[in-house]
Order: structure tokens, then C-alpha cells, then sequence
């Protein structure tokens, strides 16, 4: 059950059987009542003031027969989402175009250069892909039916237009639509992708623990740190809330053993 709650003072939690104001006797939209005191938002200038109200929650409800208080402190991360240094993901490119089929080189090259996620590569149908002499834009469908438009990397369309070159020869490319086909003519899977995933990780010698998502994660977090703005990589990965983005903000564990680095130290 949705609950809107606000709050004049501290007193006005502890002491709930004193008399409100005139304006607390007034009930909001969903029937909970209400006073003329800021509404307790994340991230707002209130802030400390919602962490000493918090723990009155649940006798603040309680009092008035709503039963406790469905307020729950979430477990934010402080580290940053895992992605490739640099010298990793150079290795990760050259095992890309070192590897002969141009259908798996688009595969690994749109989390990298596109942000996407693996279902969203493989969601993606002949339609989705514009390209011009020298530009391009892919229409990609993300979670929750939303569409977002990206521009294409120049590298990103080269290996493209290679594969949208040899994609008539394969078994029904003519009948089905997906951009990216398996052996059999049918949609490429989230499974049959995450394969070529481990097989160019494998010939990067990379960690073979690292998944499509580090490579959207490396997208993400290139961006950012190269100044780009938090809404506008937001809305390129497809993320709804700017939180999820504001963790690519995060130090890596790279990032503290570098900061190290830079104190003096007498030989």
C-alpha cells in the first residue's frame, strides 16, 4: 500500500495524541492524513531530518491504526558497476576484429559502443538499423516497452554494414526478421550470444568471468568520466532512474589503488 507521509516536528511523531494544527485534520488524495510540512523526498535538503524521523515511523502509524510503516532503508552501492581498464578493453577490440564471422564482431561491439544490454542485441530487428553514407542510428527496444534512438560509432557501422552484406545468405533471412540470425535461421538467444561473448573473451585472454554487461559497463563509465552528462547517459543506457547512473560516479577499486600511488614516500 502506497503511503504518503509528512511530518511538522519531531514532537509531532512522538507526541501524536496532541492536538495537530488545522490543516493536519485534512485528508490527502489516498485518505492518510496530512499537515503543511515538507513531504520527506530521497535526496531532499531535509535529509537528516528523515533519518531522525524514520525510527517513529512505525508508532506513528501504529497510533492510528494504519499498522507499521512500510518505510525500508536501501543498501546503495559505493562502488562502481565493474568495467574494463584500458588496456583490457584494447584487447577486447583487437579479439574482436581478429575474429572472422562480422555477425558475433556487431554482437560484442553494441554493448561496447552502443550501451546495449544482451537481450537488446538480439531483440533487434533489420528495421531497427539506419544507415547512411557516413552516420547511422539504431532504434533500440529496452525493458518496460521503451524505444530510445542512438547514434552508431563509426566502427560499430562498419562491422554492421559488413554483416548486413552477408545476413541474405543465411538460411531465412528473408523470412525473419531479427538482425542477428543463428545457424538454423531463427533469432540469435540471450544463450547462443552469451557463447560468442566467452569465446572472444576467451581469445582476449580476459577473465572469462566477465559478461556482456561489463561491456555496457565499460560504455557507461567512459562516458561519464570523459564529462559526459548523467542524463544524457542515462538516457542512451535506457535507465529510467538517474541513481543507477549517478553509480558509474562511484571510485573503482582501481581508482583507490591509483589514488595511493600519488603519496610521496622518502627513500
Amino acid at each position: 500500500m502506497n503511503r504518503g507521509y509528512a511530518v511538522r516536528s519531531i514532537d509531532a511523531i512522538a507526541h501524536p495524541d496532541q492536538p495537530p494544527p488545522p490543516q493536519a485534520n485534512q485528508a490527502n488524495a489516498i485518505g492518510h492524513p496530512t499537515t503543511d510540512a515538507a513531504i520527506l523526498e530521497p535526496h531532499s535538503t531535509i535529509h537528516s531530518w528523515r533519518v531522525l524521523c524514520l525510527p517513529w515511523l512505525d508508532p506513528f502509524y501504529t497510533r492510528r491504526g494504519l499498522g507499521p510503516a512500510t518505510a525500508d532503508r536501501l543498501d546503495l552501492s559505493t562502488q562502481a558497476p565493474h568495467s574494463l581498464e584500458r588496456k583490457a578493453a584494447l584487447r577486447w577490440l583487437r579479439a574482436i576484429q581478429d575474429h572472422p564471422a562480422p555477425r558475433d564482431r556487431v554482437l560484442a561491439l553494441l554493448p561496447f559502443y552502443a550501451g546495449l544490454r544482451i537481450a537488446e542485441a538480439v531483440g533487434l530487428d533489420v528495421d531497427d538499423v539506419h544507415l547512411s553514407a557516413r552516420q547511422g542510428t539504431l532504434r533500440v527496444h529496452g525493458k518496460g516497452d521503451t524505444l530510445r534512438e542512438l547514434p552508431i560509432h563509426p566502427q560499430l557501422r562498419t562491422d554492421l554494414q559488413l554483416w548486413l552484406d552477408e545476413r541474405p545468405d543465411w538460411p531465412h533471412a528473408h523470412t525473419n526478421p531479427a538482425l542477428l540470425l543463428n545457424r538454423r535461421g531463427g533469432r540469435l538467444s540471450t544463450r547462443g550470444a552469451s557463447d560468442i561473448f566467452h569465446t572472444i573473451t576467451a581469445n582476449a585472454a580476459l577473465d572469462d568471468t566477465l559478461t556482456a554487461h561489463t561491456r555496457r559497463h565499460t560504455f557507461a563509465t567512459t562516458l561519464i568520466r570523459g564529462g559526459t552528462d548523467l542524463v544524457l547517459v542515462g538516457a542512451m543506457l535506457g535507465h529510467a532512474r538517474l541513481d543507477t547512473v549517478r553509480a558509474y560516479t562511484h571510485p573503482s577499486a582501481e581508482d583507490r589503488a591509483k589514488a595511493l600511488n600519488l603519496l610521496p614516500t622518502d627513500r
